[in-house]
């Protein structure tokens, strides 16, 4: 029992030592960085860089342009239907409406699946306080929701009964007339805040460029400076050299004119040519008395 005891009073008093050493605490910290990341850590990467890609701006910004496009074709309709009376001809328009509506609950689809992952991606506290992000989110929220409301109004809508022109001659009547669908028409109005997203997208679009753009400037200054300082080391290299250059040009002709000196030293009937040059020469001609 004492040598228990003993021996967890060690561990204890070295465990307590290790927290305490910031070398020992500073080499765990870089240990557990070099881990290598998992396989969720590399696709979380990975999803972040596609987000961010040009891309995945391109096919949102052409989704969302179908959507709107969808969106006011359904408004031209359903402004028809209203104008016709119940028959075949409203009930083909309201069926083209339904098949568009069709097409763009697709579209959106793929707009609400997006925003979990870019949640995931992009991180909970980042997603939650930009702005543009969270508005964008509740933007396809709202137009899924929407769409399918409309869809089911169209599904669910019953089929007026045409009546026969004696029918209506007994009533007194042109054609039956229906209270208009106030509901469903804000619904199909209600789509187009779907082009609120472009907006949030562009927004993104331009803190992203101009953040590059500050990079790049950066950047460039940076190599501006590494030249000038290169330049200018360049410049001191060849003013070094020239120097060098005419320092060894003087010295080889002072070396020159010393051997020559030495050399004609040597013979004694001739005069060094330093000598020659310092006396004056001797002419021929006779003095004039």
């Amino acid at each position: 029992m004492q040598y228990e005891a003993h021996k967890s009073y060690r561990d204890s008093k070295m465990q307590n030592h290790e927290e305490n050493d910031p070398n020992l605490v500073a080499q765990r910290q870089s240990l557990l960085r070099a881990r290598r990341p998992g396989r969720c850590t590399r696709c979380r990467r990975r999803l972040n860089e596609v987000f961010v890609m040009r891309k995945y701006y391109k096919v949102v910004m052409g989704l969302t342009g179908l959507e709107a496009f969808l969106v006011i074709v359904r408004m031209i309709l359903e402004t028809e239907s209203l104008r016709y009376p119940p028959g075949s001809t409203q009930t083909a328009l309201l069926d083209t409406q339904l098949a568009m509506f069709c097409i763009s609950i697709c579209i959106l689809l793929l707009f609400v699946i997006e925003q979990p992952f870019k949640w995931w991606a992009i991180g909970s506290r980042k997603f939650c306080h930009s702005v543009s992000m969270v508005v964008d989110c509740i933007v396809c929220f709202t137009c899924f929701g929407l769409n399918v409301y409309n869809i089911w109004r169209n599904a669910t809508k019953t089929n007026m009964e045409t009546a026969s022109p004696q029918q209506l001659a007994l009533c007194g009547l042109t054609h039956i007339t229906t209270p208009p669908d106030t509901s469903s028409t804000f619904a199909v109005v209600s789509g187009l805040s779907i082009i609120f997203r472009l907006w949030c997208i562009r927004r993104y679009i331009d803190r992203v460029v101009q953040r590059t753009t500050d990079g790049l400037s950066k950047q460039m200054a940076a190599i501006q400076r590494e030249r000038d300082e290169a330049d200018f080391r360049t410049n001191q290299l060849e003013a070094i050299l020239r120097e060098q250059t005419t320092m060894t040009r003087s010295t080889r002709k002072g070396r020159d004119q010393l051997s020559s000196a030495y050399y004609h030293s040597k013979q004694p009937g001739k005069p060094s040519p330093s000598l020659a040059q310092s006396t004056p020469r001797m002419s021929n001609r006779p003095q004039p008395i």
